[in-house]
């Protein structure tokens, strides 16, 4: 066990943002999905991942630890299970919020992450949708969930400096981040299946590495991910009719091809929430 750091000057917030279908474990919908045969085994699967890290970010010396449950309508904490030092939220943001009391913080960790869609080996791999999107893209790069979220983040001057999921996300992690703690706590073969470790192992290594990322962050914050202005986005839709229905419902959108969706903007927060319609 590590010792906690002596107390700065100034206080160290770490943000951290939840998912579930990259809890270790988690290898079908139905595991991710309320009212589905295990879901609950997944909430507890994901308390004991969630509270490993915010331990793991008091160790490191966090003085501030706030936890978003992000996966579907965010209700799948289990409120008694919560570690009680941190802060929560729960259930649905403000309108065009997608990080509420991100601001101010030094870094932020992706617990239980998933690859972007069509990622070989990419356990539960997909992008805002499990069927109906085959590719998010801003300005030419494709970006998985975590990308994006990442971006979400950058608009406010957080990086990413922890991630926790499948191999296949920790590799998407580094070419997006470089330098980052990556706990893989499973390691696909196929989309709805792969190798997976005791959840107590899970747990252990992503306590270390939500120390060592908040150890890192205290010396050097992670660089927050960013682009420039004018922004582009493309949608990549599978089926006709979902396409029909985003440009019905998207200001601005245009059709770009056979199966894309494109629309252009100076904001990037309003336009990335636009295209999730």
């Amino acid at each position: 066990m590590y010792a906690r750091p002596p107390r700065r000057e100034t206080r160290m917030k770490v943000y951290i943002f939840t998912d579930m279908e990259g809890v270790g474990g988690v290898v079908e919908w139905e595991q991710a999905m309320p009212q589905r045969p295990g879901y609950e085994e997944a909430r507890e699967l994901l308390a004991g991942e969630m509270n490993s890290a915010v331990r793991g970010a008091f160790e490191g010396g966090a003085d501030e630890v706030i936890v978003r449950d992000g996966h579907y309508m965010g209700r799948n904490f289990i409120m008694e299970k919560l570690e009680p030092r941190a802060k929560y939220y729960v259930g649905r943001a403000p309108a065009l919020t997608r990080m509420p009391g991100i601001e101010g913080s030094d870094v932020m960790f992706c617990i239980g992450y998933h690859a972007r869609a069509n990622t070989p080996s990419g356990i539960l791999c997909h992008t805002m949708d499990g069927t109906n999107v085959a590719s998010f893209r801003v300005n030419g790069r494709e970006y998985g969930e975590l990308g994006m979220d990442a971006l979400w983040a950058g608009l406010h001057g957080v990086g990413v400096g922890m991630v926790s999921g499948d191999d296949a996300l920790a590799r998407e992690a580094k070419e997006l981040f470089g330098d980052v703690e990556a706990a893989v706590v499973k390691q696909g073969s196929t989309r709805f299946g792969g190798f997976v470790i005791p959840p107590s192992e899970a747990r252990a290594m992503i306590h270390r590495s939500a120390a060592a990322a908040t150890r890192k962050a205290a010396e050097k914050k992670p660089a927050p991910l960013s682009i420039k202005p004018p922004y582009c986005i493309e949608l990549d839709v599978v089926g006709q009719e979902i396409l029909e229905k985003k440009l019905t419902l998207v200001p601005g959108a245009r059709r770009k091809g056979a199966s894309t969706l494109a629309v252009e903007g100076e904001d990037l927060n309003y336009l990335m929430f636009a295209v999730l319609v």
